[in-house]
């Protein structure tokens, strides 16, 4: 997952990017898809666990706090007309910066005034894991460790784990 971060997942210029465009989603969508293919587990996989299988944050929430990350450093510009066009575009839903704003203080629950990148690496999440599946979390990552670390737990072999993770993963 660490050299997955390293060499596909720069990102370069993406604090200006749309986060709530189509072409977002469909990176979203295309993340998922990776983790899946990185961790071995089916391709329908529910996306309430994806997280929890890469145990890292979703690609959702790393653009989400470089966005505010970037907010805050022009905020702070020494520059005053830095300062008064990110102002500017703050509240201005017409603006990127501005949807990417509000649509960050709508994921993360709060107001845009108090958005902060720790707050959104806190508190974004792509999918919860439903309250009825959350026993489901802890069961997987034992499992996806042990089938990684080549561990060996008596009484099951390689192919009753990937059965079980791929119930797991499915249901």
């Amino acid at each position: 997952m660490k050299l997955y971060n390293i060499y596909c997942c720069s990102f370069y210029g993406s604090s200006i990017w749309d986060l709530s465009s189509q072409c977002a989603s469909k990176l979203y969508t295309a993340w998922n898809t990776a983790i899946r293919i990185l961790f071995n587990v089916p391709r329908d996989t529910h996306r309430y666990l994806i997280e929890s299988i890469s145990q890292c944050l979703h690609v959702k929430t790393m653009l989400a706090s470089r966005c505010v990350s970037f907010y805050e450093t022009i905020e702070a510009s020494s520059k005053l007309c830095i300062r008064f066009l990110s102002n500017l575009c703050k509240n201005d839903l017409n603006t990127v910066l501005g949807r990417n704003l509000f649509y960050i203080a709508n994921d993360c629950f709060v107001n845009l005034s108090d958005l902060s990148k720790m707050l959104v690496k806190k508190q974004m999440k792509y999918f919860d894991v439903p309250l009825d599946h959350a026993w489901k979390v802890p069961i997987l990552q034992e499992l996806l460790n042990t089938r990684m670390n080549n561990l060996y737990v008596e009484g099951f072999d390689d192919y009753m784990i990937t059965e079980m993770i791929n119930m797991l993963c499915n249901e």
